[in-house]
């Protein structure tokens, strides 16, 4: 099992056994490079602790407990360790990082298992037969032939949306810990799971001019890149022409931090969605090194095989191509890299914010485009980055009375019909209850009063976010032996930022206008003017060229018993005469095909 995911841990593997219990740990050094190995043991031998992570708030937490127990090494490792001899369970909301973590106690044999907050690092939990098992990556699992079935309701969910919602897993059997949550396991396998911290409540704030909310949510960004990066290794960014890796580099710059930075760019060969000359020019005028990574359809199928194995729970939009490759390349200088997740999510810069924020104001236009639908199959087809008839298309095929269901459904790729046409067994049950682990997010937002746009954004941070962006940038960057972090969805900035009124940090929904100015006065307009552009693929073109008859195999080779046949053949038809923009429906097809290759997988459902 350990073996299997050495790529997140080059540098050291540690191995305890006690009696019928046994874990391993593969170790990428960052902090406290001689002293940190693991499994590190507490003073009086009752606890073992394994950890993936970092904790950035480790030096403050160690000035607390330095006059209550002895330290011998420099590592966030042994502050958790010594944190929970002194404070139990409490330790982990005190916790600023992003973790998942196993604590063996010797004496009452019993496992205690704990995820980060966000959800930043993944934990994957297995009750077989014969014992219980618990790994950061699906590989160790499927590898030893633990569990190679999949699981039917998350491949509908993957085909709906490309990536698979948690607790569930690709797997069947196989869960995922919840963020924020701890889970304890004794020596009879019985377990129970508890939350420790989540999203904060909606806090009402005290009146501020939107002036103010920026020169306070200057700082609280200042702050959480500074403290993200605490590293004993050089560290890199990378930056896209977007707002939100250039608020990092310019929180960088400000604290002198950015004069011997490295950073890299993803681009492509076709210019809509290319994003690297604005870099290039700021790294000109700034005076920092970019290194340019230009993925093509022909690197994309070179890369194939080592995709459908790193993103080993489904996570497999056509961007994990652009992920994977430029961490491949940071990964050979820098060790810690940082990257602008959840700039989108809380400050609300997607296309769907502005689409859900139209339905929320007036309901019956979903009604009414539902008359539209037949007509909007029909819109013209193009392979560029994202044409005004492609984002009306969107908006129809989508739009409902229920702002819930338009939101969610803005980034299906096949919609529930749609499988149903397409399946063999039309998994009626498991369908109808598709998007319940999706769901409760919103409900959950209510509860904790937010309102408005802000449901939403929290719901994000919940559902796409954590399942499709953190997980793919994790895959990607422990598979170069590289961690990457994310300033924005530092917890202190997150308590900050989601107590803000909705109207200011969302305000002109898909604009990102409040993110846009917070940097205004240090990053030039050539980048705080340019239009929003999400990070996308050219999928099309890739299929159309190198990618079309590997994937053609690919489709091909799908079980008849879970797809039809005839579907596929008319989804390929269509998508070479342009009458349909089947080429996102065709790239998850053909990639749950090489996925379920590359880890010997059944597909029977």
């Amino acid at each position: 099992m350990a073996a299997a995911i050495r790529h997140r841990g080059p540098d050291h593997t540690g191995v305890h056994e006690d009696g019928r219990f046994c874990f391993a740990m593969n170790r990428l050094s960052i902090i406290d490079l001689a002293g940190g190995n693991q499994p590190m043991h507490s003073q009086n031998g009752a606890f073992s602790l394994i950890y993936n992570g970092e904790i950035y708030n480790y030096r403050e937490l160690r000035a607390e407990l330095a006059d209550k127990i002895e330290f011998h090494t420099a590592s966030d490792t042994e502050v958790i360790l010594n944190g929970y001899s002194i404070w139990g369970e409490s330790v982990f909301s005190r916790l600023n990082g992003i973790f998942a973590l196993a604590i063996w106690h010797r004496f009452s044999r019993e496992l205690l298992l704990v995820r980060d907050p966000m959800g930043v690092k993944p934990l994957y939990i297995f009750q077989g037969q014969d014992g219980f098992y618990f790994s950061s990556e699906l590989k160790s699992l499927t590898v030893c032939g633990l569990a190679n079935r999949a699981d039917a309701t998350a491949i509908a969910q993957f085909l709906c949306t490309a990536y698979v919602f948690h607790p569930h897993t690709a797997l069947e059997g196989v869960k995922q810990l919840e963020p924020g949550s701890l889970m304890k396991i004794d020596a009879n396998l019985q377990w129970h799971t508890r939350k420790f911290r989540g999203l904060p409540a909606y806090r009402v704030q005290p009146p501020r001019s939107v002036e103010e909310w920026r020169c306070h949510a200057r700082q609280q960004i200042l702050k959480a890149v500074v403290r993200q990066t605490v590293s004993d290794v050089p560290y890199g960014l990378l930056l896209s022409s977007g707002v939100d890796s250039m608020m990092i580099l310019a929180a960088l710059r400000e604290h002198g931090l950015a004069q011997r930075l490295q950073t890299y760019t993803v681009t492509y060969e076709n210019e809509t969605f290319a994003e690297h000359r604005s870099v290039e020019r700021l790294a000109a005028d700034w005076g920092f090194s970019n290194e340019r990574v230009t993925l093509t359809g022909e690197t994309v199928k070179e890369r194939l095989p080592a995709l459908f194995h790193a993103f080993d729970n489904l996570e497999l939009l056509p961007t994990c191509a652009a992920i994977y490759e430029v961490s491949r390349k940071a990964g050979q200088v820098n060790r810690v890299l940082l990257a602008g997740n959840g700039g989108d999510e809380i400050f609300l810069g997607y296309p769907t914010y502005r689409a859900t924020n139209i339905i929320l104001r007036s309901p019956l236009l979903g009604l009414f485009t539902a008359r539209l639908r037949p007509i909007a199959q029909f819109a013209p087809v193009s392979d560029d980055y994202l044409t005004t008839a492609e984002r009306i298309r969107r908006f129809i095929l989508a739009a409902e009375s229920d702002p819930t269901a338009s939101h969610m459904s803005w980034r299906h790729v096949f919609t529930q019909n749609d499988l149903r046409e397409i399946f063999v067994n039309p998994l009626t049950a498991q369908l109808n209850q598709l998007f319940a682990p999706q769901r409760r997010f919103f409900e959950e937002a209510e509860v904790k009063g937010y309102r408005g746009l802000a449901k939403y954004s929290y719901a994000d941070l919940r559902t796409w976010l954590l399942d499709h962006g953190l997980m793919m940038w994790d895959k990607a960057g422990m598979n170069a032996s590289a961690e990457i972090r994310v300033p924005l969805l530092d917890l202190e900035l997150l308590d900050f930022v989601l107590a803000m009124p909705v109207e200011v940090r969302g305000a002109r929904a898909g604009s990102k206008s409040f993110a846009r100015a917070l940097f205004a006065d240090v990053l030039p307009s050539y980048i705080t003017n340019l239009p929003k552009k999400g990070f996308q693929a050219p999928v099309a073109t890739w299929l159309r060229g190198p990618l079309g008859s590997t994937f053609r195999q690919l489709t091909d080779s799908l079980p008849t018993t879970l797809v039809r046949p005839s579907l596929i053949e008319r989804l390929w038809r269509d998508f070479h005469d342009r009458t349909r923009d089947n080429a996102l429906k065709l790239w998850v097809l053909g990639s749950l095909a090489g996925w379920a290759a590359a880890h010997k997988v059944d597909l029977g459902c």
